[in-house]
């Protein structure tokens, strides 16, 4: 979550993770983002999950499954713009 809140990139500033929702829509229309490597991976959302404070939820890539894992375990992340998030 930190690393999308500090990016600075292309001249913008206003990343965040995505939520389970954005991350779930990404999926559907993942061939818009990803390449084929990236397809396979794990990738972090900014939703908690609601009976673990510890625990956030992630969607594989290849198969849209979600799963929830500490939020201190390593993971990939996507960072998407605040004010364009697939419009």
């Amino acid at each position: 979550k930190k690393h999308c809140i500090n990016l600075s990139l292309a001249g913008h500033s206003d990343w965040k993770l995505p939520s389970y929702d954005d991350l779930l829509e990404m999926f559907e229309k993942k061939e818009w983002f990803f390449d084929t490597y990236q397809q396979s991976s794990t990738y972090w959302s900014s939703t908690s999950d609601e009976n673990y404070a510890h625990y956030a939820w992630g969607v594989d890539f290849s198969n849209g499954k979600f799963s929830n894992a500490l939020k201190s375990s390593r993971s990939h992340v996507r960072c998407v713009r605040m004010s364009d998030v697939l419009e």
